[in-house]
């Protein structure tokens, strides 16, 4: 895979795995200083929820349950 939009959002983590409140995620954004020790207490994950694109292939068209099954079954391409 060369080239690919995709649809997806960061999300902060808390220490049960569940996603913490958005505010939490800007904590992260725009850090000079301690940035490490943010990065232990505020974990992020890539939540990846569509794919528009894919080498060449406009996929907008297609159904959403098309379009999640082929990002579902090519996450690990995507990341």
């Amino acid at each position: 895979m060369k080239e690919a939009i995709l649809e997806g959002e960061v999300i902060a983590l808390g220490k049960s795995g569940n996603p913490l409140p958005f505010q939490h995620l800007m904590r992260r954004f725009r850090r000079v200083y301690e940035i490490g020790k943010m990065i232990e207490e505020i974990p992020v994950d890539l939540y990846l929820f569509d794919v528009l694109y894919v080498d060449g292939q406009d996929l907008i068209e297609f159904h959403t349950v098309n379009r999640r099954e082929k990002l579902r079954t090519r996450r690990e391409t995507f990341l």
